[in-house]
């Protein structure tokens, strides 16, 4: 995209370059306004990339959950990211309920387990034993489901600092990615971009009624469809159907001495803050 605006790591780095429309609060810079070219251009981004994300769900060209959460969550930081004030802040809180609304669609419509770009043996299929390959796949699917979960919490702690009126800078990795970020190798956590920060400002605008109500409905919604999803890998209350028997799926293992942290009180609890926080402000 011409202009240099917005950078494909989520970040808005070129307009914090720009003197007049950022400014320091704790120490850290953040977008205090946007020309209206500059508008103009995150729009025409941020619509680009939700067009391309639905025209992909809709032609089941999503192909696997690291793919998806790779291009989920610089659009999450990049959003976040506009300024919090007048008149810019009621255009964060719509296009961050427009990719919330369809964020628990995405992520039920794939398998924890499955896409070219998740199994990466060595060996080979071939040459892989039954065994060996089924601990690989469990292993594999934790580190999509801790993906998954992560992501949804920052989704929430997004939520939060837009309810609480607050500015948002992103993790210190949104300004290190690239354009070749969507590789799909064996490192692709590392193309999740987690880990923002809300930041404390005055005189941000507020999320009025109408929002409100409206977020509320979406995060009912979201929950219903991430736990349908969730059943056939964890242990929910009813989820035990007659001739069906769900995978669990443990959280175990990925490092020395790390626990399970049941994952499935995560899923049953989706946006709990985010829900209280907009319960308070009725």
């Amino acid at each position: 995209m011409s202009g240099g605006f917005v950078a494909p790591s989520g970040s808005l780095d070129q307009v914090k370059r720009d003197g007049d429309s950022a400014t320091e609060s704790g120490g850290v810079q953040i977008l205090t306004r946007l020309t209206p070219k500059q508008e103009a251009r995150l729009r025409t981004h941020l619509d680009d990339r939700l067009a391309s994300l639905e025209r992909d769900e809709r032609t089941f060209k999503l192909k696997s959950l690291p793919s998806l959460l790779s291009r989920l969550s610089p659009l999450l930081q990049l959003i976040l990211q506009i300024p919090p004030f007048h008149p810019f802040d009621h255009l964060r809180t719509s296009y961050l309920l427009t990719l919330t609304a369809v964020i628990p669609s995405y992520i039920s419509a794939l398998p924890l387990i499955g896409g070219s770009d998740l199994l990466s043996d060595d060996k080979g299929d071939e040459e892989a034993q039954e065994g060996e390959q089924e601990e690989l796949e469990q292993m594999q699917a934790g580190r999509v489901l801790r993906a998954v979960l992560a992501f949804l919490k920052e989704i929430d702690r997004g939520w939060l600092a837009v309810l609480n009126g607050e500015a948002w800078s992103p993790p210190p990795s949104a300004f290190a990615r690239s354009d070749e970020a969507d590789s799909g190798e064996q490192d692709w956590e590392k193309n999740v971009l987690l880990g923002g920060t809300p930041v404390k400002v005055s005189y941000a605008g507020q999320v009025d009624q109408t929002e409100r109500t409206r977020l509320r409905s979406i995060i009912l919604t979201g929950r219903s469809k991430m736990l349908a999803w969730a059943r056939g890998y964890g242990s929910f209350p009813g989820s035990s159907l007659p001739g069906s028997a769900a995978t669990p799926i443990s959280l175990e293992g990925s490092d020395a001495g790390e626990e399970d942290e049941e994952w499935e009180t995560d899923i049953l609890n989706m946006w709990n803050g985010t829900l209280e926080a907009v319960a308070q402000g009725e």
